[in-house]
């Protein structure tokens, strides 16, 4: 048996539409700006377990969104793109999960990947999948854990039921 990657090809056009000008805007405007900084105060320092904002403790969010940042950072330097491409790949993974819920709940092929279509279609989803905040990292979070769940077998329960905090 011969295997081919176009399936795939569908998949490779959904990360070039969420990765597509993803280095280009600000997030200054925003309370994104303030996720990064305190991913690039908490990176120069070193500090990976207790996060500061401008030298005081930051208990807004859980320690997920800063690792994700300080790990972009770190890998690609400060920049937009560090920033944004925890969100893109985060998205990415919500949308795959996406395809996966909607085929375990008997959709045909045809009607998942609409189902991935109008979800990527959306400007709110698009636009907060480039943002470096934690909305798109929880919610691919919480479908993946509905995905495993779904497949079926003790360990992908298991697995999904930590996902969704079970």
């Amino acid at each position: 048996m011969r295997h081919t990657l176009w399936p795939l090809a569908p998949w490779f056009l959904v990360a070039c539409l969420l990765g597509a000008f993803s280095w280009q805007g600000s997030i200054l405007g925003s309370d994104d700006a303030l996720y990064a900084m305190v991913a690039r105060e908490n990176l120069r320092q070193g500090e990976w377990l207790s996060f500061t904002f401008e030298g005081r403790p930051f208990f807004e969010k859980g320690p997920v969104l800063p690792w994700l940042l300080m790990g972009s950072q770190a890998m690609f330097g400060e920049s937009e793109f560090a920033q944004r491409l925890p969100g893109i790949l985060f998205a990415f993974l919500l949308l795959l999960a996406l395809y996966h819920i909607a085929i375990r709940a008997g959709m045909s092929r045809l009607s998942a990947w609409c189902a991935v279509a109008s979800a990527l279609a959306m400007n709110a989803f698009y636009l907060n999948a480039r943002r470096p905040m934690s909305d798109i990292p929880g919610a691919a979070l919480a479908l993946l854990g509905l995905a495993l769940v779904m497949a079926g077998g003790l360990r992908s329960a298991a697995a999904g039921g930590a996902l969704l905090g079970l």
